[in-house]
């Protein structure tokens, strides 16, 4: 895990899941296991434009600022950060379906050569927010979750970003100068944190599903983003996981390389997983199933209370090019997961089914040579 986790609190918090808040006291602000800091920065010359709507009210329709280091503020250009708000008829929203806005970041003469770009870009997703934070939901303390990236370089690996100590400076009295369409700027301070996926699985692995490396090589992750399908028997307090479906990347808001298909429980022995990747060349699409591994002593691993358990699967059987994967695949560890789990509901008087969106990290290992 990050070492930021170190000094992580409980605090009650809104998780967001795509389209469902889920308010819980969690860990908030920090990533699964699997992410590590790469970057820190906080905004110079910040600022908020608002704008006054028929209602004689300033609204946020605007968010910009310069990015630099908080260990020289004068000196260490990182890059930018802006975020615009959407517009529902004349009425200015704070959440734009959970977009926080987009980073800048300067690449270094290398990369810069490399891409052909002097920044590399990521746009970010809310994920989780500090509840009761701030009145205006921008300034609350969030971690989002990259969405897009743009150039390679300095942006290209952010998985996680996280925005705390947001601040704006004092807007005009109520009415006061404030006419339709009329567009005032306030002064906008925060700091970011940005977290990259790791290229190594998480040295916190539990011992239980961990992979014998004398036995067995890594070749490569995906980043897993997808929902989780739970059924309920009438009168059944209950869930019942049935399986989980989604797309595969190579970090978060990266490259689409394929889709994985779970059917079962993850926690019994149940479970099975397909990836099938995308065919980049004339060689074709490849595939590889597994069947979940239960060791003698113990089965699937709840790292995190609020997230779907980890696991090792073995392979049975692949099928296809297998050059997309590089070798034979063996073992499948589903790891660095976050969200999947059940509703928080009374039970139901009908049969009753649930999709909880979640994201995992799948390491893929061969059999040493």
């Amino acid at each position: 895990m990050a070492s930021a986790a170190a000094t992580a609190t409980f605090y009650s918090c809104v998780v967001l899941l795509g389209i469902i808040a889920q308010y819980c006291t969690c860990l908030i602000l920090i990533p699964p296991s699997g992410n590590s800091v790469s970057l820190s920065a906080t905004t110079e010359n910040g600022r908020v434009t608002y704008t006054c709507n028929s209602d004689g009210k300033w609204v946020p329709a605007s968010v910009a600022a310069k990015l630099v280091s908080p260990r020289n503020l004068t000196q260490n250009d990182i890059g930018s950060y802006y975020r615009m708000f959407s517009t529902a008829g004349d009425q200015m929203r704070d959440l734009d379906d959970g977009d926080v806005g987009t980073w800048s970041l300067l690449n270094d003469d290398g990369d810069a050569a490399e891409s052909g770009h002097l920044s590399s870009q990521v746009a970010g997703k809310l994920i989780s927010t500090m509840a009761n934070d701030s009145n205006e939901l921008y300034l609350r303390a969030f971690l989002a979750q990259a969405s897009h990236h743009q150039f390679e370089g300095a942006a290209a690996r952010v998985s996680y970003i996280m925005q705390t100590n947001a601040s704006r400076s004092a807007l005009p009295a109520y009415g006061y100068s404030c006419t339709k369409g009329l567009t005032v700027n306030v002064i906008f301070k925060a700091d970011f944190k940005f977290w990259n996926q790791d290229f190594m699985p998480p040295a916190s692995m539990p011992p239980s599903i961990a992979v014998n490396n004398k036995q067995e090589m890594l070749l490569e992750a995906f980043f897993a983003v997808g929902r989780v399908a739970y059924a309920k028997k009438a009168h059944h307090a209950t869930w019942k996981m049935q399986g989980a479906e989604g797309r595969l990347f190579d970090v978060p808001g990266g490259l689409d390389l394929g889709s994985f298909h779970l059917e079962g429980n993850l926690y019994t022995s149940e479970a099975y997983l397909c990836l099938f990747l995308k065919a980049f060349t004339f060689s074709g699409n490849s595939s590889t199933c597994a069947k979940l591994s239960m060791p003698a002593i113990a089965g699937p691993v709840v790292v995190d209370p609020h997230s779907l358990p980890w696991s090792l699967m073995s392979v049975t059987n692949t099928r296809g090019n297998l050059t997309n994967f590089g070798a034979i695949p063996t073992s499948i560890q589903m790891v660095s997961t976050f969200g999947g789990l059940t509703p928080s509901c009374p039970p139901s008087t009908q049969d009753d089914s649930y999709q909880s969106n979640f994201t995992s990290i799948f390491w893929i290992y061969a059999r040493q040579s």
